[in-house]
């Protein structure tokens, strides 16, 4: 199962886990044990051949997104013992594979610019007060972080709940607001 939170989007990690376990063969049947596999490690320290051992989910075959990293850690097993069948051990394995999002895209694309938008707006306050380029500078501020946001609304999760960075677009746009104050 995956229950997915994204309040922290797009700094988020997703968390799912996997039950396996027979539902027709009980222990003395089957044993279900997690399989060795060997990947290559860039930390040598682990053993002489820059081998390390692992019984998680092997990955090797696994083509890359560039939206998420995905990763996996170790397998737990398990014997459970169910209101059915009184005395027989039932096997399982656990596995929680990770994704974690690359959030660079959004810093760069989206939080960024924005920000750097806000502080811009904040330039109104040094402006001479009969200037009239401290409201135009105001707007445009204002009008820039407004079209950010429009743009970036396709990409940003639909939820009921606040994520940062709709909390982030929320406060830079009330400051560019009072910027023109």
């Amino acid at each position: 199962t995956c229950q997915i939170d994204i309040i922290k989007w797009p700094f988020d990690t997703q968390h799912c886990y996997y039950h396996l376990g027979a539902w027709n063969e009980n222990g003395e049947r089957q044993s279900m044990i997690p399989m060795n596999y060997s990947m290559f490690s860039e930390d040598k320290s682990k053993n002489t051949d820059g081998q390390s051992t692992t019984s998680g989910i092997d990955f090797s075959q696994y083509k890359s997104i560039s939206e998420y990293y995905v990763f996996s850690e170790p397998a737990e097993t398990s014997i459970e013992e169910y209101a059915c069948c009184p005395g027989e051990a039932w096997p399982s394995i656990k596995f929680k594979i990770g994704l974690e999002r690359r959030y660079h895209y959004y810093l760069r694309n989206m939080i960024l610019p924005i920000t750097a938008t806000t502080y811009s707006s904040f330039l109104t306050f040094i402006l001479p007060v009969g200037s009239g380029e401290r409201v135009g500078l105001g707007m445009t501020c204002m009008l820039v972080i407004a079209s950010i946001m429009y743009i970036s609304s396709d990409i940003v999760p639909v939820t009921e709940e606040s994520t940062i960075f709709g909390t982030l677009q929320i406060g830079e746009f009330m400051f560019a607001v009072w910027s023109l104050g």
